[in-house]
């Protein structure tokens, strides 16, 4: 859903601009977090390809810091319990390599896609590496999903797709960091598979009409019984804007749409907005 939101870019023009010529920090670079389990999850590389991915990288302004996942990350995601952690002997290898080339690295005390994604939300890194938007539910405000490489002469470097959080915001879509928690939460994302018979085009009408903020809201300010009652109310509200379309923001209404009692999961709601990090 938020591919029309992505700007597409080289890495080297993206940390040249805003790391080298910005120099926000004094450092004349752009601190990028990267997900060490993302890689592993979705390009199951090899070190000779993770080597020159990161020596690609160093040929760019860019400081990279990678982490790894923790032992207090969640115990289930996309559907899989306890997800089987990278033999002894990757992780090990994968560390010595990045100490060979000098990079930083560390074990959050959970999921390291959340803690990097608070990293970039407090302002202690400018980007994160990932292939997971959720990373943008968590708070992230620049994201970056690596495409494959273009050639910049004389450089050849990594395109990549760019999500930021105040381009989403700003665009038709419509959807921001509560928008974005109530489409995840109705669709599926990685802890749960969200509510059934409820596609991408209800979620996002829904999540334009607040239900996001509303929702963040309640669970902030309310515990117990009187939270309990406030999710009730929220159901209800739910409930009526899909029979009724009275937001207009639906494609039409949804009377055959349930919403049941026990949704949303509220610890997966809290694994989104309060996860375990440093």
């Amino acid at each position: 859903v938020l591919l029309p939101t992505a700007e597409t870019r080289s890495l080297l023009n993206l940390s040249t601009i805003r790391g080298f010529n910005t120099n926000n920090r004094g450092l004349r670079t752009l601190i990028v977090g990267d997900d060490i389990r993302q890689i592993f999850i979705f390009h199951s590389p090899t070190l000779e390809t993770l080597f020159y991915q990161y020596t690609n990288l160093q040929e760019a302004p860019i400081t990279l810091v990678a982490v790894f996942d923790g032992p207090g990350r969640p115990a289930v995601k996309r559907g899989i319990r306890r997800i089987r952690d990278n033999p002894l002997w990757v992780t090990t290898r994968v560390k010595e390599l990045l100490t060979a080339l000098g990079l930083h690295f560390y074990t959050a005390p959970g999921e390291a896609e959340a803690e990097l994604a608070q990293l970039n939300k407090l302002g202690f890194i400018d980007a994160i590496i990932t292939e997971d938007s959720d990373a943008i539910v968590f708070g992230a405000k620049l994201l970056i999903r690596t495409t494959g490489f273009v050639r910049l002469k004389p450089y050849v470097t990594q395109a990549a797709q760019i999500y930021a959080s105040e381009a989403i915001s700003c665009h038709p879509l419509y959807l921001d960091e509560d928008g974005l928690l109530i489409f995840a939460l109705l669709v599926g994302g990685d802890y749960d598979d969200g509510l059934s018979r409820c596609g991408p085009k209800i979620a996002h009408g829904l999540a334009r009409c607040g239900f996001g903020r509303d929702l963040r809201q309640i669970l902030t300010n309310f515990e117990g019984a009187k939270q309990e009652q406030e999710l009730a109310l929220w159901r209800v509200a739910l409930t009526n804007e899909l029979r009724t379309n009275l937001s207009g923001l639906l494609d039409k209404r949804h009377r055959k749409l349930e919403i049941p009692d026990d949704f949303p999961n509220v610890d997966v709601v809290e694994l989104y907005i309060d996860p375990l990090t440093s």
